[in-house]
């Protein structure tokens, strides 16, 4: 009798080769039908899309709410709107000055999202900066979700495997708590790189296919966010490390594609030389917290207990198990108890097969690692060494968060729960693939209103203050929409603080700065305060809507001139010291 061959990719697992290249002609056709005008392939486009939709939109309006809560949506439009202004006005692309005066901020250096301002560089210059960022929001875990079916569909070359594995990925609780968040939340690149991969090893495309796709994946990866472009450069060297220790009769494999790698990074690195210098020459304009990477990380019960983001965990959750936990918004980790079983059972009994092997302890590194430094768990920090402690203060490594590796994670269970249905896919495999896809289902999706205000109309603050004045605007950084206000009023003002990530490290060594982002008006110092005003040169203090009462009735007592103009308060700094 005849032997059934297998269909997957994993059939070559334990060691042996995979099949030879197939002819160019198919493998031109295999490449191109993979992505275009199939049936199956605008189907799942469109259940993805309706997804992201009921999970991230229902009916929120295009153009007058964020989709997304906090300060990080005002950066994020401020940054789309940014680049074709700076374009079209002739202003520097690689340092700014309209923020944090007179140090300015480098691009390169914060989450400016170069590649998606200039992809939705059509919506931001016709609707504006606030629909091209929730076109963004829903439109990122949909090409995140259809990438990764693409991968699995070369992994097993079943429609409906395939389509569990990107839902999967693309809806993972890593997605969608970070989908507010677009520098996180377009993954479309860490898929495309391993689908580069797999074609390459299956034959399916040549050397210099390989090189040049791998190049092009590096750059978008780059340009959307470096952060994970060094997670990807570091994790996928340790997964290739991990693939040549558990399988000898891969390394001839592995030696070639790492070869294909190294070309296009040096590829990628040519075509990124004038950013890349940038951010080299300017090392220190970024200093992150030291003790983040002990907060920002995962828990070890975070992988089973619903997180804050889920609709299974939601208010319990926060209130209950990570009441002691630093940033909830972190909480990227969950996996599900279901998925968890289900592929602990797989993987166990599908041991000896190298592939899954290979993917399991893969996905228990990456899950490990997101620990971070010393254990929290259950919402409380244990103070026990993990892992990662070994390679926390390494120059390259230390400022890394932790908690955000869950990416790798949810790509990794993504991948072998596309394996796993294939391996079966009979009625009791579905059902429990619609359980685990509802264990993982988010809560309530984020909004706000545009705090769209009179003030900072277009020409409306040159019209009081005169051209080009330079504000400090209350509330402060984080605490506000200043960021916003200024794309807004169309870039006509600089600001002495503002919101675009962490203040840099030129300003760090203020007080007033952190006076101003802890938000507590007993906090706040006006000799700090003056200083602070004086060294970076404001003219003004605008305390725009939202600014605390306490400290509205601080500044007051300051005994500067003020003004009230339409709906903001506008203190002029004075030039003498200022009364206590």
């Amino acid at each position: 009798m005849k032997k059934k061959k297998q269909k997957n990719f994993w059939s070559a697992s334990r060691g042996a080769d995979p099949p030879a290249a197939p002819p160019r002609a198919k493998r031109t056709k295999s490449f191109f039908g993979y992505f275009f005008f199939k049936k199956s392939n605008i189907f799942t486009f469109l259940s993805y899309a309706l997804f992201s939709w009921l999970y991230l939109v229902r009916g929120a309006p295009l153009t007058s709410a964020f989709w997304g809560r906090g300060a990080d949506a005002f950066a994020f439009a401020w940054a789309l709107a940014w680049w074709p202004w700076a374009i079209t006005h002739h202003m520097p692309l690689l340092h700014t000055e309209l923020m944090w005066r007179p140090e300015g901020v480098y691009t390169f250096w914060m989450t400016s999202v170069p590649l998606l301002a200039a992809l939705a560089a059509p919506v931001t210059l016709t609707l504006g900066p606030v629909a091209a960022y929730n076109l963004l929001v829903w439109g990122s875990p949909v090409l995140s979700a259809m990438m990764m079916f693409f991968v699995c569909l070369r992994m097993t070359k079943s429609f409906w495997p395939a389509w569990l594995g990107g839902y999967l990925f693309g809806f993972s609780s890593y997605q969608m708590a970070a989908a507010q968040t677009l520098n996180l939340a377009f993954t479309v690149f860490v898929p495309a790189a391993a689908w580069v991969v797999l074609a390459r090893w299956q034959g399916g495309i040549s050397r210099a296919a390989s090189v040049g796709l791998l190049a092009a994946v590096m750059v978008g990866q780059f340009l959307v966010s470096t952060e994970i472009f060094a997670q990807m450069a570091v994790f996928g060297a340790a997964f290739f490390g991990l693939a040549a220790l558990l399988a000898p009769g891969w390394r001839g494999r592995l030696a070639a594609l790492a070869v294909d790698a190294a070309a296009a990074g040096a590829l990628a690195g040519l075509v990124l030389a004038v950013p890349l210098v940038s951010m080299f020459a300017h090392l220190g304009v970024l200093q992150l917290p030291a003790i983040w990477r002990r907060f920002h990380v995962a828990d070890v019960l975070g992988t089973v207990i619903p997180g804050v983001h889920t609709a299974l965990g939601g208010g319990w959750s926060r209130a209950f198990i990570f009441r002691q936990f630093s940033d909830v918004r972190e909480d990227y980790s969950y996996l599900g108890l279901p998925l968890v079983v289900i592929l602990y059972g797989f993987a166990r009994r599908r041991w000896a097969d190298v592939g899954i092997r290979w993917l399991a302890l893969a996905v228990a590194l990456v899950t490990v690692a997101s620990w971070g430094p010393a254990l929290w768990a259950a919402g409380r920090y244990t103070g026990v060494p993990a892992p990662w402690a070994a390679v926390a203060g390494l120059p390259f490594l230390k400022d890394f968060l932790p908690a955000r590796l869950a990416l790798f994670a949810a790509f990794g269970t993504a991948a072998l729960a596309c394996l796993w249905l294939d391996e079966k896919p009979d009625f009791s495999r579905a059902l429990l693939a619609v359980v685990a896809c509802l264990a993982i289902m988010p809560g309530a999706p984020g909004r706000q209103a545009v705090p769209n205000t009179v003030f900072f109309a277009p020409g409306r603050v040159q019209a009081v203050l005169g051209p080009d004045p330079q504000l400090l605007v209350l509330p402060f950084a984080i605490r506000g929409a200043s960021t916003y206000w200024q794309v807004e009023n169309g870039f006509g003002f600089t600001m002495t603080g503002g919101y675009l990530g962490f203040p840099p490290a030129a300003a760090q060594h203020f007080p007033a700065v952190w006076e101003l982002i802890g938000g507590r008006p007993e906090d706040f110092v006006p000799l700090d305060f003056f200083l602070f005003l004086r060294a970076t040169g404001a003219q003004y203090v605008v305390a725009g809507p939202g600014t605390p009462g306490a400290l509205m009735d601080r500044l007051e007592r300051l005994g500067w001139p003020e003004r009230h103009v339409d709906d903001v308060t506008v203190f002029s700094v004075p030039a003498g010291k200022p009364s206590s």
